[in-house]
């Protein structure tokens, strides 16, 4: 993070700190924090805020999303839901800057901003590589399956469904700073990757 400046700040709340017109709430996901221990401890968990606010902007659009997908598909309802957990597990913030440090009284305060675009351009990058990976493994998969090598193309199903993890784990992290488009869904359908493991098992049986 970079140093921003140290000036004491008389009155006024926490989130008085925050409403800096240089970073509308639009653009930027913003921090606010302050810790008796040290400025270093102020400044993570200023950081710690915007990772919060990422969390409950997902968690509402879920629930939302749910309530529309009830009769949809429940393997992907389900797949959807758990894909929450790769904010812990992938949500490590980069790109984030401390742009004021001060003190109130004893308390160390701190405020962070991460610009939205910008962290929707490393989710979309990691989705496409997750992606270009994704088409690569999967169509290796199906040659096997055409070709009799049946072990080959079941073997492939753990990576391609990691693949799918890690694509659609991105892309919830997208949806809290931008709007999803048509170009951020999955490049091979779930249901032709399953049609092709049917007919390497039933291949298998035969």
């Amino acid at each position: 993070p970079n140093a921003g400046y140290a000036t004491p700040v008389p009155g006024g709340s926490l989130a008085d700190l925050g409403n800096d017109p240089a970073y509308p709430p639009a653009l930027y996901f913003i921090g606010v924090a302050t810790s008796p221990k040290s400025q270093s401890d102020a400044d993570n968990l200023a950081i710690s805020q915007i990772q919060k606010q990422i969390t409950v902007t997902i968690r509402v659009q879920q629930e939302s999303g749910v309530s529309s997908k009830r009769k949809g598909n429940q393997e992907e309802i389900e797949r959807w839901l758990n894909s929450r957990s790769t904010l812990s597990s992938r949500g490590n913030l980069q790109g984030v800057d401390i742009i004021k440090r001060t003190q109130r009284g004893k308390d160390y305060v701190a405020v962070a901003v991460l610009k939205k675009s910008k962290f929707a351009a490393e989710k979309r990058m990691a989705m496409q590589e997750a992606s270009k990976s994704l088409k690569l493994v999967a169509a290796n998969a199906m040659a096997d399956a055409e070709a009799g090598k049946i072990a080959d193309a079941l073997g492939a199903r753990s990576r391609i469904e990691e693949l799918i993890r890690v694509f659609e784990g991105e892309r919830l992290l997208l949806s809290a700073a931008e709007p999803l488009t048509e170009a951020d869904t999955l490049p091979i359908s779930l249901d032709q990757i399953n049609r092709v493991f049917e007919k390497a098992l039933k291949k298998l049986s035969i």
